[in-house]
């Protein structure tokens, strides 16, 4: 090989290796990274909280290190205000007052999470105020379960963002209920879940029947105040009819709305019945339900 061919030779590959080097530099700007590293360089201002494998004794930084007790989330969130997301791994069993006040950070579904984020279990009483609950359905995210399920007593007050949460199960089911708020009642005990609502925002939410709130067997929904909004219930097809009721609120099973004050249910949708509130539903219409105002 003459020198003029060794020199062509030599420029060929140190500009192959020059193109390697820009392709390497676009991958890593553009995100374009296996997704462990890209999650490092996303979340890194977010704590994890996992009450079923979490330790309060663990720094939350990672999901393999995630605290178990909101308490103890919401401590780390106070001491750095850097911290924007609190991420949910496993269903939060919560009474007593609930906010996220002297915080940045909001409350928000793991994308590796579908179930309940927060439950009250019958007996206990919570009440939320100054904290963001979100879904994480603006992220392509999808749920089989509400943010909160309760058999107990809950108050949303001021400050209090249910949001962002699509409700959706596979194949041939049908129990996609509340897309925020899941209020159950046990028909064979004596305690009645009651739903009390004086303020905050119930919005962006949807599941097959009650987009923003459904209420089962005697629960009773009491809203004085705050606003359901852009919610919507969009069903699936059952024995040829789609079963899909209550953008805002479904109430079956002799379920009590109580309608007063300040409350603003608006801009919510449904694919069949009861855009705004729906009593009753396609499939379910054993007892009546009551809806005062």
């Amino acid at each position: 090989m003459n020198k003029y061919a060794h020199f062509i030779l030599q420029q060929i590959r140190w500009s192959v290796g020059s193109v390697l080097l820009v392709l390497l530099a676009l991958i890593f700007l553009t995100g374009l990274l296996p997704s462990d590293l890209q999650k490092v360089y996303a979340e890194e201002n977010c704590i994890y909280l996992d009450e079923e494998n979490g330790d309060d004794d663990w720094d939350g930084e990672t999901e393999a290190t995630a605290v178990q007790s909101f308490a103890k989330a919401k401590e780390l969130a106070k001491n750095n205000l850097d911290i924007k997301t609190i991420y949910v791994l496993s269903t939060v069993d919560i009474s007593g007052e609930i906010t996220l006040y002297g915080t940045n950070a909001i409350l928000k579904r793991d994308p590796s999470f579908t179930g309940y984020l927060l439950f009250i279990e019958e007996g206990k009483e919570a009440v939320l105020h100054d904290i963001t609950v979100d879904g994480g359905a603006k992220d392509g995210q999808e749920a089989q379960k509400s943010l909160i399920g309760m058999y107990g007593n809950l108050t949303i007050e001021d400050g209090t963002v249910l949001q962002n949460n699509f409700v959706t199960v596979p194949g041939e089911q049908l129990d996609a209920y509340g897309g925020a708020i899941n209020v159950f009642n046990d028909p064979f005990h004596e305690s009645e879940s009651i739903l009390n609502m004086t303020g905050g925002v119930i919005q962006n939410n949807s599941a097959y029947i009650g987009g923003g709130v459904c209420l089962w067997d005697s629960s009773t929904f009491n809203m004085s105040g705050g606003t359901i909004k852009g919610n919507k219930a969009t069903g699936k097809v059952y024995n040829g009819d789609k079963d899909s009721a209550g953008g805002g609120i479904a109430a079956f099973r002799d379920a009590v709305i109580n309608l007063s004050g300040d409350a603003l249910i608006t801009n919510n949708s449904s694919e069949e019945f009861g855009g705004g509130i729906s009593l009753g539903t396609l499939i379910d219409v054993v007892k009546g339900s009551t809806l005062n105002m």
